[in-house]
């Protein structure tokens, strides 16, 4: 994926009804130049198929350097219109953020018994430099769960 970028890894993986998967949001190719200070990002499930599991987010790969005491926040997670929207507001201290690997990691627990299930960032997210300028991203690249090898 060319970047910069913001996506869910892995893109594609294959999970059974009641299997609890970790998804990752991960950056692409962000350059120091670009580094990512502020970010809202809303990533949407079908509440139906996939139940998220809010004890579950935690920082991860490039975010690691961040604790939770000298770097809080948290998702929201709510339901409308048959849709799951997990909303992620953050500011990011010194820097910000650049480079290629992950920055969050959630749980899902799958509730389908089949079908292709989809885990999209929503277009309206958005990430910001530490001047306020909003960071042009090439693509945001939702990832698919696949159950018991349904589609294959």
């Amino acid at each position: 994926i060319p970047g910069p970028a913001l996506r869910i890894y892995p893109l594609k993986q294959t999970a059974n009804s009641g299997d609890e998967i970790d998804v990752y949001l991960y950056f692409e190719e962000v350059h120091a130049d670009s580094a990512v200070s502020g970010m809202q990002i809303e990533i949407q499930i079908d509440p139906v198929d996939l139940q998220y599991l809010p004890s579950s987010f935690g920082y991860d790969g490039l975010f690691s350097q961040y604790s939770a005491e000298s770097f809080p926040f948290s998702p929201t997670y709510s339901e409308s219109d048959g849709l799951g929207t997990i909303k992620i507001i953050a500011g990011v201290v010194g820097g910000g953020l650049s480079g290629t690997g992950s920055i969050l990691k959630f749980k899902l627990n799958v509730l389908a018994n089949d079908g292709t299930l989809n885990i999209n960032i929503k277009e309206n997210s958005s990430l910001e430099n530490s001047n306020g300028r909003s960071i042009g991203f090439r693509q945001a690249v939702s990832g698919v769960v696949t159950i018991g090898g349904a589609g294959l």
